[in-house]
């Protein structure tokens, strides 16, 4: 949508028409071609009163085309004659603007007339124009052929400014996530239609929006809109873009600033500069390199469990110790397991749970098991944790780096020391990783990262997908999970969640989901993307979660 047309900016432009229209009489408007309207305003009884050097005229600019559908004022713009020009609306002449009203949640506009009749725009690209209409509302005539989508009495006239949240509920808000920058994109301009399109990708990346819950973001929104109708800034940006956010919500380099909305729309092409290569490039790597920083921490937060995972082992270790030493109490266990003292714990008596099916010393021998498994995991987190914390820090001094680049000599030698340290990050993986109590698992990013991921995977992996519907491919890696032939059954059920979660059927209460190991999976050629053949599945009976959830559960 054209700057000119969105929403935020008519808003901000339905004040500065009434003060310079209302009160003001209709002179004639007409069109030259190329879908411009023109109509002029003034406050003299009568054209016959206009000159050529008038400096009472105000005129509307109409643009109906789509890709630079418009609304602009200009003040004493001239001749108000014009060659071979279609006039309209003949009907107004002399008839006083009493008001202009737009509604908050549309992109039209009214202008209301003395004698009741209204003019009455709709701003909707290829169904952009302007209508005559009676007080009764009916269409007397129209600049373009065509009927209104929505007549005035269809809509909520009330003021402008005010703000329009979601639909949603707060609940159903505050459990939402976001798995990419995109998701959070199409989220915005789905609920949140109202607030500014433009530059949106860029203030998610400045702002990390895609890691805000759909609540704090809802609240973050509603609040720049509401700030940016109150106090609009009018700036046109070294890249040739127009805004009216602040600096400090987007922090783009300024080439001018004016003094209103009309000022800053009639910035013309000639005063645009447009960004040099370098700068475009420049602004490409800096949010790859910040989509890498964030996927790093992503992958710290996962691993500091590893010393909770320590801490299990020592514990699972004791009971192995104390068992083994009261290995002679069969008779003395109950359901809840057989009560000890603790001898690690100052003589404290602790309840140690056992396996129904296990003697006392099988389970002594279990927990031994367990802790070294534990202990195995802890030593994989310590491992990873300190090999991702220096990747981390390595793409956070090179952003640093990046961010000072000035000139091309300063880009080249930034390239000459980063660029190919940093070639491998710089891939985009088809899948989003976690890991789930030392167990890596992946979650297929779309229907062709599916497909990568198909390629990528082992045959011993266990694979999950929601049955009859759209969704990722999950994984379950099989070489993290300590020589098992088959994941515990709490990590299948995790990861037939994650798989419903990531499915066209995320709103069901229980989704059924296919588990397999990928040797049983055929990808056949013309298939569609993401398509699979499955020769052979269990089912799984899953409620959807996301991983954010899943990992709290195992932490928990």
């Amino acid at each position: 949508m054209p700057f000119s047309n969105s929403n935020t900016v008519l808003n901000v432009l339905v004040p500065e028409l009434k003060r310079n229209l209302v009160g003001k009489k209709y002179v004639q408007s007409r069109t030259s071609g190329k879908k411009q309207w023109e109509a002029d305003f003034t406050a003299s009884n009568s054209k016959k009163e206009l000159s050529a050097e008038s400096t009472d005229i105000q005129r509307l600019i109409f643009i109906a085309e789509a890709q630079r559908c418009s609304l602009t004022l200009r003040q004493n713009p001239g001749s108000t004659k014009k060659k071979n020009a279609t006039t309209f609306f003949d009907l107004l002449e002399g008839d006083q603007i009493v008001d202009i009203t737009k509604p908050s949640k549309e992109r039209l506009l009214t202008i209301h007339f003395s004698s009741k009749r209204k003019l009455h725009f709709e701003l909707f690209g290829t169904k952009a124009n302007v209508w005559l209409l009676d007080s009764s509302g009916h269409i007397l005539e129209g600049f373009r052929k065509g009927t209104p989508t929505m007549s005035p009495e269809q809509v909520d006239d009330h003021d402008s400014a005010s703000i329009a949240g979601p639909s949603t509920t707060d609940t159903t808000l505050s459990d939402q996530s976001f798995d990419s920058q995109e998701a959070c994109e199409s989220w915005i301009k789905t609920t949140l239609p109202g607030f500014p399109r433009e530059h949106l990708k860029d203030l998610i990346t400045y702002h990390s929006l895609d890691q805000k819950t759909a609540k704090e973001l809802t609240s973050w929104c509603l609040d720049v809109e509401a700030r940016t109708l109150a106090t609009p800034t009018f700036r046109l940006l070294e890249d040739g873009t127009k805004t009216l956010l602040a600096d400090d919500i987007l922090p783009l380099e300024t080439h001018q600033r004016f003094d209103s909305v009309t000022e800053l729309l009639h910035a013309g092409t000639s005063q645009r500069k447009g960004p040099s290569k370098l700068q475009e490039e420049k602004e490409r790597r800096i949010k790859a390199v910040q989509t890498q920083i964030k996927r790093k921490k992503g992958s710290l937060k996962n691993l500091e469990t590893a010393e909770q995972t320590l801490q299990r082992a020592t514990q699972q270790e004791q009971f192995g110790h104390l068992l083994l030493a009261n290995a002679h109490r069969e008779s003395e266990r109950t359901e809840e397991g057989l009560l000890c003292t603790n001898t690690f714990d100052q003589g404290q008596e602790v309840l140690i749970p056992l396996k129904s099916t296990y003697s006392i010393l099988e389970n002594g021998q279990d927990y031994y098991q367990r802790a070294k498994k534990s202990r195995a995991q802890a030593a994989m987190y310590d491992e990873r944790y300190e090999a991702i914390h220096a990747e981390l820090n390595e793409l956070e001094e090179a952003l640093s780096h990046l961010e000072a680049t000035h000139d091309e000599k300063s880009w080249k030698a930034w390239m000459q020391t980063y660029d190919q340290r940093l070639s491998k990050e710089s891939t985009s993986r088809p899948y989003r990783p976690i890991i789930v109590q030392g167990v890596e698992i992946w979650i297929g990013k779309g229907a062709r990262e599916n497909d990568a991921c198909l390629k990528l995977s082992h045959k011993d992996d266990w694979w999950f997908h929601a049955r009859g519907v759209a969704g990722s491919h999950v994984y379950i890696r099989h070489h993290s999970l300590g020589g098992q032939p088959k994941p515990p059954a709490a990590l299948m059920d995790a990861a037939a969640s994650l798989a419903a979660w990531h499915s066209k059927a995320k709103g069901s209460p229980v989704v059924a989901v296919s588990v397999t190991q990928r040797k049983h999976l055929q990808k056949k050629k013309q298939s569609a993307p993401g398509e699979v053949v499955v020769r052979k599945e269990d089912v799984l009976d899953a409620e959807p979660k996301s991983s954010t959830e899943i990992l709290g559960t195992f932490e928990s």
